[in-house]
């Protein structure tokens, strides 16, 4: 199946473009992470979490954001990887 991953610097440096379309086999954002430092060798794992766990980005499935990696992916998915914006 077809996802598409939409991402901000660095890790759209680490993997070579902001928005790329992969083959994925299925599994969870947890497992999308994993498979991204697999076929870049970045550590993105520790840029997007947290040393407690919690998110350091923005994650949105299909424009939803996710409050953990748990979700499952499907076909046709959209995952985008964000930098929280702060202000006030």
């Amino acid at each position: 199946m077809a996802i598409t991953v939409n991402t901000v610097r660095p890790i759209a440096e680490w993997i070579g473009k902001r928005r790329i379309e992969i083959e994925w086999p299925g599994g969870t954002l947890e497992e999308l992470i994993r498979y991204l430092h697999e076929k870049t060798g970045a550590d993105i794992e520790r840029e997007v979490k947290e040393a407690d766990g919690s998110l350091a980005y923005v994650v949105t499935l299909n424009g939803e954001i996710q409050r953990s990696l748990s979700a499952p992916i499907q076909d046709g998915d959209e995952i985008s990887f964000l930098l929280p914006i702060g202000g006030g």
